[in-house]
């Protein structure tokens, strides 16, 4: 099954069922952070968001203050099948106001990059929020905006990334297989445990996460 990241990196996933399956019931990722309802900020680090408590005793503190501040903005009201029927300029509109005031000010605590300020936010809001770890970083550096991986993102290309990212499940091929995938999965154990707990199942936006990551690592590994 063929997916894109980023809006041009094409990649295929031979069994994306299998591998889903096989990542949730073999992860404490999945019984220990998606079987979970009511999540907090505290349980990022479930999805290896490492918030450096030891070395900043209050930056939980700092995290929720940001995260109450913003919990109100435009995008949080959708999810991605809403998010995609607004017209483009609303929906960067969104992104914009999500980048400024919610990633940048994550971005501004010490110890906090872009990788923990996503798991924050994919926490909070998984049906809408991505979750953009080191490798997809990476990636995003190396093959889309060609810059060294230690460069840090300007203003505008941060606000780009998501704007890429998004841009994903407007593709015809990407969306198709996403809801296939989706809809697949809801038949699987996989989403009666989560129903069970009062969850919607695995998100779309999860879904590509899933994948993309099991890509962008495997790229990594063949790299190295």
């Amino acid at each position: 099954m063929k997916f894109l990241l980023f809006s041009k990196i094409g990649f295929e996933v031979s069994h994306p069922i299998a591998l889903i399956e096989s990542y949730c019931f073999q992860s404490d990722f999945f019984s220990n952070f998606d079987l979970k309802p009511d999540k907090t900020v505290e349980d990022a680090n479930k999805i290896g968001a490492h918030i450096p408590t030891k070395k900043n005793p209050k930056i939980i503190k700092e995290i929720k203050k940001i995260t109450k501040c913003t919990k109100n903005l435009k995008i949080f009201g959708n999810d991605i099948d809403s998010f995609l029927k607004i017209s483009n300029e609303s929906r960067n509109e969104q992104i914009k106001e999500f980048t400024d005031k919610a990633i940048k000010k994550l971005m501004d605590i010490d110890g906090i990059g872009l990788p923990k300020s996503t798991k924050v936010y994919h926490t909070l809001h998984p049906k809408i929020i991505p979750m953009i770890d080191n490798p997809l970083l990476k990636m995003y550096k190396q093959e889309i905006i060609k810059i060294k991986i230690n460069t840090p993102l300007s203003e505008e290309q941060l606000y780009q990334l998501f704007v890429a990212f998004y841009n994903n499940f407007k593709d015809e091929t990407n969306w198709h297989n996403i809801s296939q995938l989706h809809e697949k999965l809801s038949e699987t154990g996989i989403t009666w445990q989560m129903r069970s707990r009062g969850e919607s199942g695995l998100t779309k936006v999860r879904i590509l996460i899933y994948s993309g990551g099991h890509f962008s690592r495997l790229k990594t590994k063949i790299k190295n």
